[in-house]
This record gives C-alpha cells, sequence and structure tokens, in this order.
C-alpha cells in the first residue's frame, strides 16, 4: 500500500475518531467530514480543505478499499474500513489513525529546537 497523503490520512482519521466519538452521526455525510477536517482544535497541522478536495481524497481511499459509502440516506455518507482492510482491532486502528499527526508534530518540534540554541520552548520544553 502506498503512503497516505497529508489529506488523505487526515480525512481516514476523521473517520476513524468520530466513529468513535459520535457514533450517533456516524458514517459521516461530506460537509460534516469536510468540517472535521478543517476543525482548529486536537489537529496539527491545521488545515483549510474544500468539499472538492475532500472528496477526492475519499475517492483516493476508496480506491485503497480503507473507506467507502454508506448507503440507506439521502444523502451520501462515508465510513472508514480500516480494520477490514488490515486485520486490526479498533484499539490498533485508532492508534494508527493518529501516527501521522503524531510524527507531524514531532518531526516539526524537534526542527524548531534544532533551529535555535538551547531555549525554553512555548510549551515549556527544554531544546
Amino acid at each position: 500500500m502506498r503512503p497516505l497523503s497529508l489529506l488523505e490520512a487526515r480525512v481516514l482519521g476523521v473517520l476513524v475518531e468520530k466513529a468513535h466519538t459520535v457514533p450517533d452521526s456516524y458514517p459521516l455525510s461530506l460537509n460534516s467530514l469536510t468540517l472535521g477536517c478543517n476543525q482548529k482544535t486536537a489537529r496539527d497541522p491545521v488545515i483549510a480543505a474544500s468539499e472538492g478536495e475532500v472528496q477526492e481524497a475519499v475517492d483516493a481511499l476508496r480506491s485503497l478499499s480503507l473507506a467507502f459509502e454508506s448507503s440507506g440516506s439521502r444523502v451520501t455518507r462515508f465510513e472508514h474500513n480500516v480494520g477490514r482492510v488490515l486485520s486490526l482491532p479498533s484499539q490498533s486502528v485508532a492508534l494508527l489513525a493518529t501516527q501521522r499527526e503524531r510524527r507531524t508534530r514531532a518531526g516539526r518540534s524537534a526542527s524548531s529546537c534544532r533551529a535555535r540554541p538551547a531555549h525554553a520552548s512555548s510549551d515549556g520544553r527544554i531544546c
């Protein structure tokens, strides 16, 4: 399987997260999925993806069988298929969904520390 783009990883992460945190509104409509991708809290980096860009990411995930359209609603809804595709229990799926964002945050944090002499960072770490 090829590596996922930032937006593909975000879309997949939102699908996994929302399946666990708001099961009453899951599967997600394209609008809800776009809002989840663009939310400003608990997201790093914050992005501003359009519905068209999110739809392209969903289509790419569907081609990898990582997401699929859910039937039975007047609005098209999407859900993830990570556990079945990778043969993983749900706890492992949740960890994988956040892997990309944790790696991005860790890389940015380390690079900002290396760019300057030792100092206290804004979050109190000594770099």
